[in-house]
């Protein structure tokens, strides 16, 4: 049934034989054996492409655009019933909860980027002064430099740093408190006790990770182990700690090889063998985060043996599917491939580009942020010969789902074409900043002619209904393009 706002509608009941049209007329005679067997003979006649693409149009399709008729005032005694568009409230209840925005994404990538390049430039130069300065010492070049003496501190900047150092204390003891009462419970079986504590010293973060790294190789969950350990590798202050482990260790080896050489060639000399003495008594003293390290030595070496074990490919696509980054609880930062980088920059500088790469491996980031950022462009520039973006997919279901998704980022900047209906915007000036649709839609709608459309809307104002013809787009995108030459293609 129909209804003044826009629904769909079957396909028309086929036209009626015509033979046997009339109520009282006799059914039609058997045909005779020769004319079955010519039948039987005939080809079948293949139809036209385009005959095809009409007959599957008659599936579904809208009876009128949705809309809605408002009333407007026009003076205190005047006013007239206006058709609204009901597209905006339709591509808002299908838009999803929420949206990734690419655009912050690459600002903060390209700021750690350029910080990074800066931070590499300043050490090699350093190093390359460094470098200079020895050279000019061994050639004897210049004077004698004198040593600097170091400076003191001030007895105010002293009590600063006891003062500091006298909170961290508190702050520390208070983290080791809190993860100590939660790991009773957790002796139970239940880590989550432990991971609801907040730690407040980065020196508590680290502890807590540890406490669950140890948990969940006693509840033999390879998968939370994995998890967990990955995050305690990426922690800095973990990995300064294992290098200064390391270099004790090194240490302690080089004293034992050297003590050892001096046994074979002293061993007639007392006063070496008491020095020796001593010095074994002498250890590398190792800082705080060190020895919080060295105390789940145990834990983290049968977690990398379990890894090393494993095959993780396989484990990861089994077992872990929920706990890769971002959806792991202790890595949610999203942080862009290098690949995704080169793309973007080419993309910023107005090439072209053509991306081949896995599902899910991210080339909707790519394309999310040519739309968005080229869609702002065009919005923001005075000039009418900006182009926006056109954006073609290869089913119908997915330009309503892309332009969906757009209309939350860009409300009011989306336009959608489909062999059912087309949509552009009120407030649209011209083009649409996105412009989203099939390839036989889209080339049907653009295509036009012109003169025609304009004088369209000369005679009856902006119709939302009707696309603005012409191909004056910067970009376009061309989204699963193995997919484009298909039925709706």
């Amino acid at each position: 049934m129909a209804t003044p706002s826009g629904n769909w509608r079957g396909a028309p009941p086929p036209p009626p034989s015509l033979a046997g049209g009339s109520r009282g007329a006799a059914p039609p005679l058997p045909p005779t054996a020769a004319v079955a067997a010519a039948e039987v003979a005939a080809p079948e006649e293949s139809l036209p492409q385009s005959s095809i693409a009409f007959d599957r149009m008659y599936d579904l399709y809208w009876t009128h655009s949705p809309t809605d008729m408002i009333w407007v005032i026009i003076s205190r005694r005047e006013r007239k019933k206006k058709a609204k568009s009901r597209m905006p409230v339709i591509l808002r209840n299908l838009a999803p909860d929420s949206t990734f925005d690419p655009r912050e994404a690459w600002a903060k990538e390209k700021l750690r980027l350029a910080e990074e390049a800066a931070s590499a430039d300043t050490t090699e130069k350093a190093a390359a002064a460094a470098a200079a300065e020895v050279t000019a010492k061994d050639k004897g070049k210049g004077k004698k430099e004198k040593k600097e003496k170091e400076k003191k501190l001030s007895k105010k900047d002293e009590m600063i740093l006891k003062n500091e150092e006298k909170q961290r204390g508190k702050e520390v003891a208070s983290d080791w408190e809190k993860l100590d009462s939660a790991s009773k419970t957790a002796k139970k079986g239940n880590l989550a006790e432990i991971r609801k504590v907040e730690t407040q010293t980065p020196a508590g973060a680290l502890r807590k990770l540890l406490m669950i790294l140890e948990g969940s190789i006693k509840l033999d969950d390879l998968p939370a182990a994995f998890d967990v350990l990955w995050a305690i590798e990426a922690n800095a202050m973990f990995q300064g700690a294992e290098a200064e482990i390391a270099a004790a260790k090194g240490k302690d080896d080089d004293d034992k090889d050297k003590g050892g050489k001096d046994k074979k060639k002293d061993k007639k000399d007392k006063e070496k063998k008491d020095d020796k003495k001593d010095d074994k008594k002498k250890k590398v003293a190792l800082s705080f985060e060190a020895e919080l390290v060295k105390d789940f030595k145990k834990e983290l070496k049968k977690a990398r043996e379990h890894r090393k074990k494993t095959d993780l490919v396989e484990f990861q696509l089994t077992k872990m599917h929920d706990r890769l980054p971002p959806l792991s609880m202790y890595n949610r930062k999203f942080r862009l491939d290098a690949w995704q980088c080169r793309v973007l920059d080419m993309v910023d500088q107005d090439r072209s580009a053509v991306v081949c790469a896995p599902t899910s491996s991210g080339k909707t980031v790519i394309s999310t942020y040519v739309a968005v950022k080229i869609a702002e462009e065009a919005k923001l520039s005075s000039s009418s010969s900006e182009g926006g973006v056109l954006f073609v997919v290869p089913s119908e279901p997915l330009v309503w789902q892309v332009a969906a998704m757009f209309e939350k980022m860009m409300p009011g900047s989306v336009a959608l074409c489909t062999d059912l209906m087309a949509y552009r915007p009120e407030s649209a000036v011209g083009q649409s900043s996105i412009v989203v649709g099939t390839p036989n839609a889209l080339e049907s709608a653009l295509s036009k002619v012109r003169g025609l459309v304009g004088a369209e809307r000369k005679k009856r104002g902006s119709d939302y209904a009707q696309m603005s013809g012409g191909f004056g787009f910067r970009y376009a995108v061309f989204d699963e393009c193995h997919s484009l030459d298909g039925e709706e293609g």
